[in-house]
């Protein structure tokens, strides 16, 4: 089996151009509704969680770097710079993070927050036409939901797509840029956990010495800003904050993480039958997505089920991470014919972060689960009938 390098669509286009982006804007209207009353509401801002990025940035121009780390000086000063009462917004991420961060403080937020969403999409895009993903997919991953819910939500979503996704698709033909895209992406380590892994069993090693050493020095160049206190606050007080809000946040947060974990804790699980499912869900598509790692079958199908593990294999993923579902459907889409209950499988994943703004079951994970698996049963049979010709 070869794959092809056209345009191919898991489903007709004019319903990924037409009906999937008036879902999408049903969602931009019913979350945006709150906001119909005055700029603010709900102790949020618009582009809402892009404030936590804009202000930890202002507060790096001024040589504040270790408030990121505690948030009970973060979110008062947080406030202040805003000049309003938010709600609850944490600097969740290492500190090696600050160099993503740091170059939106030089504009004001108004400015800061568009050319924030548009930048990390052109990344996006850049690195997926260089693996010559047609620029119709693109646009179908522009107005896709999970799109539509990181440009509502004004997060990283595009950035952490373009590091991940960019980085895989780099594996064969430059490994090591595919290594310091993949090591970048440890601004967001809950993504990058399965991805060691696979490096590994398909026998990238230089795509993975190189991801080691950017994650290293990423580290190292922190330290003259943050300095050892701020990685020690980082340790002691924020990972062990965020692990609370994980296991006992509420409300939106919730129905917004598309998880094992969190499917457990709304269908009323306990915390321990919840990291159980968690546990099993993460060893099942870990040994499967290693397997696959070291078949001799169409690249995009390898990295494809990487992208769907991914979205399963951490317990912490929330709607705007789900850039990465529907690159994974483009790709799987394009190496072969697809029957038509598989590609109902495909519309189910790719509207799949809609389900947090509606009064359904958690289903999330579900979709996603269908997802990895139908793509692993197509990649089986390539296993089966031998080694790719090209």
């Amino acid at each position: 089996m070869s794959a092809t390098r056209g345009t191919a669509w898991p489903f007709h286009p004019w319903l990924v151009l037409g009906a999937i982006p008036l879902l999408g804007l049903c969602y931009v209207a019913l979350d945006s509704s709150a906001f119909w009353e005055g700029t603010m509401s709900r102790g949020q801002v618009i582009g809402r969680d892009f404030v936590i990025f804009w202000g930890a940035a202002v507060l790096l121009w001024r040589g504040d770097a270790l408030t990121l780390f505690d948030s009970s000086v973060f979110l008062p000063t947080l406030d202040q710079i805003i000049g309003q009462k938010l709600a609850f917004n944490p600097y969740p991420y290492p500190p090696s993070s600050i160099f993503v961060v740091w170059p939106v403080g030089l504009f004001p937020y108004w400015f800061a927050l568009p050319l924030w969403l548009l930048s990390t999409f052109a990344f996006l895009a850049n690195r997926l036409r260089r693996s010559r993903v047609g620029w119709p997919a693109i646009i179908a991953l522009l107005v896709s939901p999970a799109s539509i819910v990181n440009i509502c939500s004004g997060q990283n979503g595009f950035l952490s797509a373009a590091l991940l996704c960019g980085g895989l698709l780099l594996l064969e033909r430059r490994p090591l840029l595919a290594g310091i895209l993949i090591g970048l992406l440890s601004f967001k380590p809950q993504l990058g956990l399965l991805l060691p892994l696979l490096l590994i069993a398909g026998g990238y090693w230089r795509s993975f010495t190189a991801a080691s050493m950017t994650v290293l020095l990423l580290v190292v160049a922190s330290l003259p800003v943050v300095g050892q206190e701020g990685w020690s606050l980082y340790v002691d007080k924020s990972m062990p904050q965020q692990m609370d809000f994980l296991q006992h946040g509420s409300g939106y947060f919730q129905h917004m993480s598309p998880t094992y974990f969190m499917t457990v804790r709304l269908l009323g699980g306990s915390l321990a039958t919840a990291w159980s499912a968690q546990a099993l869900g993460a060893i099942f598509v870990a040994a499967a997505s290693l397997w696959v790692f070291r078949q001799k079958v169409a690249f995009d199908l390898k990295i494809a089920i990487a992208l769907s593990a991914t979205a399963l294999f951490s317990p912490y993923l929330l709607t705007y991470d789900l850039m990465i579902v529907p690159v994974a459907i483009l790709l799987a889409a394009r190496c072969t014919t697809w029957h038509w209950a598989e590609k109902g499988v495909f519309l189910l994943a790719w509207i799949g972060p809609l389900l947090a703004i509606l009064p359904v079951p958690p289903l999330g994970a579900v979709f996603l689960s269908l997802l990895f698996l139908v793509i692993l049963r197509r990649t089986v049979l390539a296993a089966r009938q031998g080694p790719l010709r090209t």
